[in-house]
Parts: C-alpha cells; structure tokens; sequence
C-alpha cells in the first residue's frame, strides 16, 4: 500500500501484467541499452517526485520486510543496502545471508569499502530520489558495472549509507549473469580487469578523477570466502 511498482519491460513479448496483483502498476519502455534502462527508470522517478525507490531485478525475489524495513531506514540514510542469500536457477537457496558474513549488522558504509569490490547492486538497494538527480546531468557511463560506478558516483557526492541485515534479496545465479558470485567468470582475471579498468575510464569521465586513481588494477589472488563483486 501507498506505493507505485515499475516495471520496465526490457523486450519481453506479451508480457502480461494486467491481471497481476501489483497495485499502481506503471510499465515503462526500454531504453537503447542495458545501462541506459536504467536511465530510464531513474529519469521517471526523479522527474514524477518519488520519495523513495526499492530496486529489484526480475530474476530475483525478495524478503516481504524488505520495502517497510528500506523505508525506515530511509529517513535516516539516503542509501540501504540489504542482504543477498544466493539461489540457483531454479529457485534453490543454497547459501544463505551472503554479505551478512563480511558487513556487520547496521554497518555505516563509506565509500573507501567500495573502491576495490562491490557489494550495492540494483537487486540490494534502495535510495532517497532525491539523490539520484545528479546522475541525469551525466553521459551514461560506458562501463559493464553499472551498479559500482552508479554507488560509487553517489558516494563520493557524499550520500550515506547503511547495511540492514533483516531484510533479503533471493538473488539467482546462473550463466547468463553480466556479475556474478560464484560463477568461473567471476574469478577470470582478463574479464576482472576489464571490469576494473572500464570502471576507473568511467569515473575519471564523470569528474572523479581522484576516486578513479583509488582502484587497482586486478592481479588473481586465491579465491576469497564469499568474495564480493569485482573483489581483488
């Protein structure tokens, strides 16, 4: 209740939503790419005057606390990032409360966490609107880690931020994961740097030149327990 869902449809045929059980459902059209999809989205919340936007991604589910438990918190912080428990494509859960084994509970997050991993994607987050409008002054950033250098760009303008450990994304895993956690490519140190390396272009583009000096280069190291995106 007191909500709008948005969906965007990135290409599916048919799809059918009309007799769903969203309230205030609004589809919106996809843009020219996966990264200015997200554009999309952003555009039409900061320009309707959303208070609040609870990311998720269609191929993930979440905990039913997780937009009273994001909203609260909100209040407070401009950026709440929840837990991931990791599931297989078929809807398994085989490990559970990923990140809540390296971030303790109710951590404030700096952004010096996030130079060299990631951990706040478009599938854990939710944000104050109103952060949010810096980024429609900007080119979208030709980079394959959205999420990282959108987190990242925030931060370093001085949002806050906060891990709230109750509330739990389902997040799948499967080949056709651009990042994963468990998957070989995950672990490919040509792929990583690549990454990496778009990742510093992009920042150094959008004006954070110091920001993007902070971020190694990758050299493959043995696997970390529950490593993080893009971790060294």
């Amino acid at each position: 209740q007191g909500f709008y869902t948005l969906v965007l449809n990135d290409g599916v045929d048919n799809l059918k939503l009309e007799n769903s059980n969203f309230k205030n459902l609004i589809v919106l059209s996809p843009g020219k790419s996966p990264i200015n999809n997200r554009r999309v989205l952003i555009d039409y919340v900061v320009r309707n005057n959303f208070d609040y936007v609870v990311f998720a991604d269609s191929d993930d589910t979440f905990s039913s606390n997780r937009i009273g438990e994001a909203t609260k918190l909100l209040q407070s912080y401009d950026i709440v990032i929840n837990d991931l428990s990791l599931m297989d494509s078929t809807g398994l859960i085989y490990l559970k409360n990923y990140l809540s084994q390296r971030i303790d509970r109710y951590k404030k997050i700096e952004i010096s966490e996030i130079l060299n991993k990631n951990f706040i994607g478009l599938s854990n987050s939710a944000v104050r609107v109103e952060i949010l409008k810096p980024i429609l002054d900007m080119e979208d950033p030709k980079c394959i880690a959205y999420d990282w250098w959108l987190f990242t760009v925030l931060m370093a303008l001085g949002s806050t931020a906060i891990f709230q450990p109750s509330a739990v994304t389902y997040y799948r895993q499967h080949n056709e994961n651009t990042a994963g956690l468990t998957g070989e490519q995950d672990n490919d140190p040509a792929w990583m740097e690549t990454v990496r390396s778009q990742h510093r272009k992009a920042l150094e583009k959008a004006g954070f030149e110091s920001i993007a000096m902070q971020i190694s280069e990758y050299k493959a190291k043995s696997p970390t327990s529950r490593r993080l995106w893009w971790e060294l």
